[in-house]
């Protein structure tokens, strides 16, 4: 998925540098703006925000099980440890 994001980044980066060499030229030799190359530009930004709305949501949904996960393992841990010194000290007495 990042080798996927990382590819639309390089690619939506390309066309707006064409896109930018684009106007200029039209700029310079009085041609109309090419249209069909802003619908190009857009949909490309659009799938790119869509693809990288996913991929944020999978790492939240990822990062926070890992959390929910290790706090569960502490508290686990910090139980242990209380019931293992309660019963050392019970031996001990």
């Amino acid at each position: 998925m990042k080798k996927l994001l990382l590819g639309l980044i390089r690619l939506h980066i390309t066309l707006l540098i064409h896109l930018k060499m684009k106007i200029s030229d039209s700029k310079e030799q009085g041609f109309l703006f090419d249209w069909n190359f802003a619908f190009l530009q857009t949909s490309s930004l659009i799938i790119f925000l869509t693809l990288f709305w996913f991929w944020w949501e999978f790492e939240t949904k990822e990062t926070e099980t890992f959390l929910s996960r290790r706090r569960f393992l502490l508290a686990s841990n910090a139980t242990l440890s209380i019931t293992l010194q309660d019963r050392f000290s019970n031996v001990r007495n």
